[in-house]
């Protein structure tokens, strides 16, 4: 980022008191297209001053330290380059929690809570939430399906395996942020290898976009999360064949619960029904997100 820029715009912001500094904040970012630039330029601000939203309303009339216009200047101006503001802040709600993230790791999204959920209702239906139960957690990234999962059960034992050392450095810092990191292991590696099982449940938001699409998609995404956590080979099933080849090799019984791309569920399905033929098995369920979009693939011993 420009040094000129952030020095320009920090000038404007020193001395400002909260209700300048945003309203100085929402015209930039609304003038670079940024959708949402009032709730944003909160969220940043809110970071910046270490401060609650709610600070924000009680005390309008705090005005910026010279310190604290350089910082929000400097974070205005790469949320106006479209990087994301959980980047910004390092930090990024999921399922009620706050999880780390870095740009070693893929950025959470909201869609990937209905993963938590369908397999929330899977423990639920057998056996519950108390009980036992070991879950393998495939391109964990910043750890936080496995975190979240080993924070909703109790008794649950996790191993979140990822190519990346740095991400996995991250889910440990997440594991110890929620007080499960002695229910979790961490085995850098790409899908099944050398960790311990047999595992009750195995969960995957893996890399699933198509190589050749990864140039088209938006420029939050393009330029800000790795391209390891994105790229599913050429028709981005890569990944869930391998996934597939594993739980029949090695998982008896339980559930295989996997995210899923726009239009891939039916497909994903096929692979893990075709490959993982044992008695009882269910049919896969497909299980749309709030947008109605067929989001997760679900497919269990019992269900």
């Amino acid at each position: 980022m420009p040094e000129r820029g952030v020095e320009v715009l920090s000038r404007a912001l020193i001395g400002c008191d909260v209700r300048a500094a945003l309203a100085i904040a929402v015209v930039l970012l609304s003038d670079a297209g940024i959708e949402g630039a009032s709730v944003d330029a909160r969220r940043l601000l809110v970071h910046v001053l270490g401060a609650r939203p709610l600070d924000l309303i009680s005390a309008p009339d705090r005005t910026l330290t010279t310190s604290e216009a350089k910082s929000y200047a400097n974070a205005l101006l790469r949320r106006q380059s479209c990087e994301p503001v959980s980047r910004i802040i390092g930090v990024r709600g999921f399922f009620g929690r706050d999880f780390i993230i870095t740009p070693a790791t893929l950025d959470p999204r909201p869609e990937t809570e209905t993963l938590i959920e369908t397999a929330l209702a899977w423990v639920d239906a057998n056996g519950g939430r108390e009980r036992e139960i070991n879950i393998l957690d495939i391109g964990t990234g910043s750890g936080v399906i496995l975190v979240t999962l080993l924070a909703e059960l109790p008794n649950a034992n996790g191993v979140g395996i990822d190519l990346s050392a740095q991400a996995l450095a991250v889910a440990q810092m997440n594991a110890t942020l929620h007080g499960v990191d002695g229910h979790a292991r961490w085995i850098e590696g790409r899908t099944f290898g050398e960790e311990t099982g047999p595992f009750d449940l195995v969960v995957s938001n893996p890399p699933y976009i198509p190589s050749a699409d990864i140039a088209r998609l938006d420029a939050d995404v393009r330029l800000y999360d790795p391209a390891l956590a994105l790229d599913g080979g050429a028709d981005g099933l890569l990944i869930y064949r391998e996934i597939a080849t594993g739980i029949a090799a090695t998982m008896p019984s339980g559930a295989v619960i996997v995210e899923v791309g726009a239009g891939q569920a039916p497909d994903v399905a096929y692979l893990l029904q075709s490959a993982w033929s044992k008695g009882g098995c269910s049919e896969a369920r497909l299980v749309r997100d709030l947008g109605g979009i067929e989001r997760c693939v679900a497919i269990a011993t019992l269900f």
